[in-house]
């Protein structure tokens, strides 16, 4: 059974075809009746339009599971050699407060876009990026051009806690308690706001983490894996978004 996570699909359920969104500017999804499965709502409230929001997921990475089963268990076992990490592009977004932190343990490194890589090289470039975030205790997922992070469920995934700025809305916010497993903030900001306000943020959500005893760490650790495997994996997932509809 194949998975539509490509831009502007479609996700069939029981012979009846649900638009699924995840490109950056969903508008179709609050101008037409109907629901609308979207991965980067928009800044509206999604139960006033019928927008049910989904984990932003990428094919690629439903590929990788079924090339290498053993893969996320590699990511999860890996140890966590530091505290902080943020890998990706930061000239957009507001992003340019990670190029300077000055945190214990930060590991930071830019990184090129991947989008239009050939298939098979994309999905080893992924695959090493997921490694890197695997060992840190903690991943810097801000938003990107969209109002939802990759960042965010591919932390998830490998066993690392996000630490999400700025994303408007949160999937199944109604059976999950997103604070148990992540650390969040700015929600439903502006542009300018993000850029006004990133960095306060960052700091109140950095001290937050660096306050964690081992105990809450592995806690909420083990609750986000468990999130992942429950209602992002991709045949998890459309599980769920049958039973919602």
């Amino acid at each position: 059974m194949t998975r539509p996570f490509e831009a502007c699909s479609h996700i069939d359920i029981g012979g009846t075809k649900y638009p699924y969104l995840n490109d950056d500017s969903p508008f179709i999804a609050y101008q037409r009746g109907g629901t609308f499965f979207v991965a980067q709502p928009l800044e509206y409230k999604s139960e006033d339009f019928d927008v049910i929001p989904v984990p932003l997921m990428m094919t690629d990475e439903w590929d990788i599971i079924n090339e290498d089963p053993d893969f996320i268990d590699e990511l999860r076992s890996t140890p966590k050699d530091h505290v902080f990490n943020f890998m990706g592009q930061t000239s957009y977004a507001g992003r340019e407060v990670f190029r300077d932190l000055n945190l214990p343990e930060y590991v930071f490194q830019e990184t090129a876009p991947v989008y239009n890589l050939e298939p098979s090289v994309k999905r080893a470039v992924l695959k090493d990026f997921l490694r890197v975030i695997a060992r840190a205790k903690f991943v810097f997922c801000p938003r990107g051009i969209g109002s939802s992070s990759f960042r965010a469920y591919q932390s998830l995934m490998a066993g690392s806690i996000p630490i999400i700025t700025g994303m408007n809305d949160y999937p199944f916010k109604k059976e999950i308690d997103w604070d148990s497993f992540c650390l969040r903030g700015g929600e439903g900001r502006s542009w300018k706001q993000i850029a006004e306000q990133n960095r306060p943020e960052i700091d109140r959500l950095t001290s937050m983490a660096s306050c964690m005893s081992e105990d809450e760490y592995q806690k909420m650790r083990s609750l986000g894996m468990l999130f992942w495997d429950n209602y992002c994996r991709h045949d998890e997932l459309y599980k769920k978004l049958e039973a919602l509809v």
